[in-house]
């Protein structure tokens, strides 16, 4: 396979086992690249992105991914492409109608939401100054998915 390929359900869930088998295939390849490097401890990244962008799904998503870095402490980091608005948003003050207005009608830029791996054992960890945009953000994610799901 030479991409990443992510399965939303029909209903709109997301499709965990698809993401978790896509991650899992993505790591052998960066391990295997990191062999042929001769360097057991190079970063390790994985980037997911979504056809149809996340939407409402951040929870499960961010949930899944904590617990899919503390199972491979071999993975230093996922990121995930999402679409964020560029521009400030209006006050809460001015109400449902000014906020749907915004995105409307405001364009929409790429950003990526890095999750750093909090669990390394064997790889040096990802460094925070590749995804330094005005957009992006980056996390060290917690056990969210305890009690979560």
């Amino acid at each position: 396979m030479d991409s990443l390929e992510i399965n939303v359900h029909s209903y709109g869930t997301l499709n965990l086992k698809a993401i978790t088998r896509n991650v899992e295939s993505g790591l052998k390849q960066l391990e295997r690249s990191a062999s042929r490097e001769n360097d057991k401890q190079i970063p390790c990244i994985i980037i997911l992105a979504f056809e149809s962008g996340i939407g409402l799904e951040w929870r499960q998503l961010s949930s899944h991914i904590s617990w899919l870095l503390e199972e491979h402490t071999n993975l230093s980091a996922i990121a995930v492409l999402d679409w964020t608005p560029d521009g400030t948003p209006p006050p809460q003050t001015d109400g449902m109608e000014a906020w749907y207005q915004f995105f409307l009608t405001t364009p929409t830029v790429p950003r990526f939401v890095v999750f750093h791996n909090t669990w390394l054992q064997t790889t040096k960890p990802f460094s925070t100054k590749v995804f330094t945009d005005k957009w992006s953000i980056q996390l060290s994610p917690v056990r969210y998915w305890e009690g979560a799901i």
